[in-house]
């Protein structure tokens, strides 16, 4: 993850400016860090041809929302090691992850929302490459799924829930963050243990025994559906007319998304409108009453309950902490 990537912006405190350090005999390692009257941030990043492994310590003082994003793909895993967290991730549905529990995403790219406490968060993972992981489709077939949406460039979560993480994988994970090797011994060294963990968190998890009883084809053809949602947000049909574009009924198509992404059709478009909004007020200068219709609201005052209802802030504050 090329730190020039990612940027930080809070609702209640504006962008977040990040310092940027590397070390001369580890030019694979960058860390970003800053302090705010929110806490301070710390990032340390060690980017590798596989794998990116990354790890962040946020001691946050008073409550807080960062909206954080990255012009990078994710395919991997997000390990909260510290705390509970919860957030959102653009495309896919809103997630707690407890303290010593794992997600397992793709995204191609960053838009991600945390809601911080006043407590210290640890979280690490790890962001394969596409070839690196697809490897693992050869052992966990469940995966395929996974790498469907990656080909497809669709955001995809293989479980609706979070999985516990256990000794197998706490303890080398531990010994990763706190590695002293150095060079290549190092890299070696976090290869082979992000190969252990991996395999110990795909059995974990069971991946064979998916919380949803759906058939591969059925997984792959969500993904065709929830492709042309998130291309059509503005105008994407009834739900009578979606089924019929892709050959199913009604009753099927819903139960069907629902099964898969854990989540009905109208939620996911309300939801994506929403954040394709927040992403609007962050990246450019257009009205609010302009993102609003966009956002499929024929009036400002709705758009803006509605944003507030899933942000905690409104659009106007948003925007007023743009610099």
């Amino acid at each position: 993850m090329p730190y020039r990537a990612i940027s930080i912006i809070s609702p209640e405190f504006g962008k977040i400016p990040l310092n940027v350090s590397s070390h001369e005999d580890e030019p694979n390692v960058i860390i970003l860090e800053t302090n705010q009257p929110f806490g301070t941030i710390k990032w340390t990043i060690s980017n590798y041809k596989k794998f990116n492994l990354w790890h962040a310590t946020y001691q946050i003082k008073q409550p807080v929302r960062l909206i954080i994003s990255i012009n990078k793909q994710y395919l991997g895993f997000l390990f909260v090691l510290k705390n509970r967290l919860q957030y959102y991730l653009k495309g896919l549905s809103s997630i707690v992850v407890e303290e010593h529990q794992y997600d397992l995403f793709y995204a191609p790219s960053i838009q991600l929302e945390y809601n911080f406490d006043s407590k210290t968060y640890i979280i690490c993972g790890f962001n394969y490459s596409t070839s690196s992981f697809k490897v693992w489709s050869n052992v966990f077939k469940p995966l395929k799924s996974l790498i469907t949406s990656v080909n497809s460039k669709v955001p995809y979560r293989l479980r609706n829930t979070p999985a516990n993480s256990t000794p197998r994988m706490i303890v080398p994970l531990f010994n990763m963050l706190q590695c002293n090797y150095s060079g290549l011994l190092k890299k070696r060294f976090l290869s082979i243990k992000t190969s252990e963990i991996t395999f110990y968190a795909l059995q974990n998890a069971d991946y064979r025994k998916l919380e949803f009883e759906t058939e591969y084809e059925e997984i792959k053809r969500m993904l065709d559906v929830k492709e042309y949602l998130l291309n059509n947000l503005t105008n994407p049909g009834t739900t009578h007319q979606i089924a019929l574009r892709f050959g199913l009924n009604d009753f099927k198509l819903k139960k069907s998304f629902k099964s898969v992404f854990g989540t009905s059709i109208y939620a996911f478009l309300l939801e994506e409108r929403l954040l394709n909004a927040q992403q609007a007020i962050l990246e450019t200068d257009l009205p609010l009453k302009q993102i609003a219709e966009l956002a499929g609201y024929s009036e400002l005052s709705p758009f803006s309950n509605a944003f507030k209802s899933k942000f905690g802030f409104s659009p106007s504050t948003l925007r007023k902490q743009i610099p």
